[in-house]
């Protein structure tokens, strides 16, 4: 009698074959799911460092900006008295404390309610258009860079309502996270000063440069104009890598890089010189 269908040990095989297949399929799915996932965590981390170091290169170059002609008064960043060094004024454009960075800039503000016993500016009630100068800024704490924007806090007739200092912490902390560890871990972030020129903005001449037009001194001949200017370049170094780990960062990528390690220094220049007014009572 003939019977039709597959034998157990053909049965067996072709199970066998069809297990192999499936589990091929499974293993190439998994690969292709990680390097997938692999490649989306590289993008969200290059995005992430990115982000961080084209917002601080975004402020520090729209740092000193005056707003207003009327403002440029109020807004002298420097003063030079005719014995030597400057002097830093209310508004510094920028300030460098080890991983903090702040600048300030002035921009319009239209008054509200209650402004006038906040600012002298807006003495003459609601609705007055004026400028006020704000600051902000980043900061690296415990691996997570902070960010700050606020009016700024010698704007204020009294005491400003949060701090934004680089030691501000607690409650009255004007400080948010821009970043997570979770995501990415930020183990350098440095800003400094490369170079400083003195120039007079009505001759291009270098202060302290003899020549034609070119003032010899370079405190005591500014005040003739508010011509005399700063010309600043500085340096950005920011470091991050997702290993949650402080000290790892090897700008040299030697031997003992950690895996993923995002490194990138950047040289900027405000667009804004930073102003020189003489103190004639010095």
């Amino acid at each position: 009698m003939r019977q039709l269908g597959l034998s157990l040990v053909e049965l067996m095989v072709a199970i066998a074959i069809a297990s192999f297949i499936a589990l091929a399929a499974t293993s190439y799915y998994a690969a292709m799911f990680s390097a997938s996932n692999a490649v989306r965590n590289t993008a969200s981390a290059q995005a992430d460092f990115n982000a961080v170091a084209n917002t601080l290169v975004a402020e520090i170059r729209r740092s000193g900006y005056r707003g207003s002609p009327t403002e440029v008064a109020a807004y002298v960043a420097t003063t030079g008295n005719s014995s030597g060094a400057p002097t830093l004024g209310s508004y510094p454009a920028v300030e460098i404390a080890t991983g903090c960075a702040l600048v300030a800039y002035a921009r319009d503000y239209t008054c509200a309610s209650g402004d006038d016993s906040n600012f002298t500016e807006c003495a003459a009630g609601v609705g007055t258009a004026t400028s006020l100068h704000y600051r902000s800024g980043l900061r690296l704490t415990s691996g997570v860079i902070e960010a700050v924007s606020v009016i700024h806090p010698n704007q204020y007739i009294g005491s400003a309502p949060v701090d934004s200092s680089c030691t501000a912490t607690g409650g009255t902390s004007a400080w948010a996270p821009l970043s997570e560890t979770t995501e990415l871990y930020f183990d350098r972030f440095t800003i400094t000063e490369q170079a400083s020129t003195i120039y007079d903005g009505d001759t291009a001449c270098v202060l302290g440069t003899a020549g034609t037009d070119c003032e010899a001194n370079v405190y005591a001949d500014c005040g003739d104009s508010i011509s005399c200017r700063i010309k600043r370049v500085y340096k950005l170094e920011v470091c991050a890598y997702p290993t949650n780990t402080d000290a790892l960062c090897d700008p040299n990528y030697g031997g003992s890089v950690p895996s993923g390690q995002l490194y990138n220094e950047f040289f900027v220049t405000p667009r804004n010189d930073v102003l020189i007014s003489k103190d004639y009572s010095s």
